[in-house]
């Protein structure tokens, strides 16, 4: 499942920071190694999807970030799943 916040926090000189979860809870640890793309330097105030996931010692953290604009960009662009089926392919 995919989850939607805002970073919080970020410390680009260390690489890592905090998002705050669009439906509440607590903030979510995000390193720079979790971004799927990295043409852009995360910021305070950026839009990001995520994959929640725990570390070693169960504290929640970001997995495959994607800044929200590309992440709905490639959803944008995907294929409808029932195209094949109803061109009369793949079923």
């Amino acid at each position: 499942m995919r989850y939607q916040g805002k970073i919080k926090v970020w410390k680009d000189d260390k690489g890592f920071g905090f998002v705050t979860p669009n439906g509440g809870g607590p903030d979510v640890f995000l390193h720079i190694s979790a971004f799927d793309a990295r043409h852009k330097r995360p910021d305070v105030g950026d839009l990001v999807t995520y994959e929640l996931s725990v570390d070693d010692q169960n504290r929640a953290k970001a997995m495959d970030v994607r800044f929200a604009e590309e992440w709905r960009a490639a959803k944008k662009d995907a294929p409808h799943p029932l195209l094949p089926c109803w061109l009369g392919s793949w079923c």
